[in-house]
Order: C-alpha cells, then sequence, then structure tokens
C-alpha cells in the first residue's frame, strides 16, 4: 500500500462512461478518499460503500470527493455504477490495475485481491492507508472518520 504522507499518484483512470481522468484532477480543489473494492460484486465491500454513503453529509462537510476504484475495468465500473448508484465516482485504471499502482495485489497464491481506503488532502498528500486481503478488515469508519477530522472541513 502507498505510504502516509507520499502524494497521491497522477495516472490515468477511466470513470463509468469510458471518460479519461487523472487521480490528481482534484489537487487543489477537493480531499480524496480512494476506496479500492475487491471486485465489483464483493459483497462486504458493497456493504462497506452504503456504509459511506450513509456518512456522505460529514464527507461533504470535509470537501471529500470518492472514486471507486473496481479491478475489473470500465465494463465492470459502468455496470456497477447502474447498478447500485452511489454518489461516488467509479474508475478503473486504463492499463494495468488501479489496485497494482497504490501495491495491492493479488494475494494468497494470486486469488485474492487486496481492498482498502487511501485518503489524500487537498494538496494530494496522502494522510491515511488501510488494506486487507479479507475484505472485512479494509474499512474502519471511526479510524477513517479521525483521519478526516485532521482535513481542514470545507465550512471552516
Amino acid at each position: 500500500m502507498i505510504n502516509i504522507h507520499t502524494m497521491l499518484p497522477a495516472f490515468e483512470v477511466t470513470d463509468a462512461q469510458g471518460g479519461a481522468l487523472s487521480l490528481t484532477d482534484s489537487v487543489g480543489e477537493d480531499n480524496v478518499l480512494i476506496y479500492f473494492m475487491r471486485t465489483s460484486t464483493c459483497q462486504v465491500c458493497i456493504n462497506h460503500l452504503r456504509d459511506l454513503a450513509g456518512h456522505k453529509a460529514e464527507l461533504d462537510a470535509y470537501g471529500i470527493r470518492v472514486m471507486v476504484a473496481i479491478p475489473e475495468g470500465q465494463e465492470a465500473v459502468a455496470r456497477w455504477q447502474e447498478k447500485y448508484g452511489f454518489p461516488f465516482t467509479g474508475i478503473a485504471a486504463q492499463a494495468g490495475s488501479t489496485h497494482a499502482e497504490f501495491g495491492l495485489n493479488k494475494k494468497i497464491f494470486g486469488s485474492m485481491q487486496e481492498s482498502g481506503v487511501v485518503l489524500a488532502d487537498i494538496d494530494g498528500v496522502v494522510r491515511y492507508t488501510r488494506s486487507a486481503v479479507i475484505a472485512t478488515g479494509a474499512y474502519n469508519w471511526p479510524e477513517l472518520f479521525t483521519a478526516i477530522r485532521e482535513l481542514t472541513p470545507e465550512a471552516a
């Protein structure tokens, strides 16, 4: 997993419509939270995203743009976005794996995709990371919110 206090990597991703964007497009404008799903159909990951959606007011108050990295590519991002309708931007790497760019690889004989969370501040500096091979360990709202509270709220 990428280290805290390093810069958010500047690489291209694709959204649900196939549009290209860079992970650093929000630098200078928004804080960025990237949730890395194990798969687009991982029920544990979907439950984590439901919880994140339930905290949308807090995320908005801190000016956080949420992106959800899906390892199966742009078509899976489009299906995921249509099926679940979360208020987040689904993304996939244009070439290779968004997950691998962050050091989230397949473990346990190459069969289990790691999942996780990365939080970067408005300057693109990574302030929080959490990852796990087993999806249940990849997300912890109280721990994440502690890191979020260290960011400057939009209302301030």
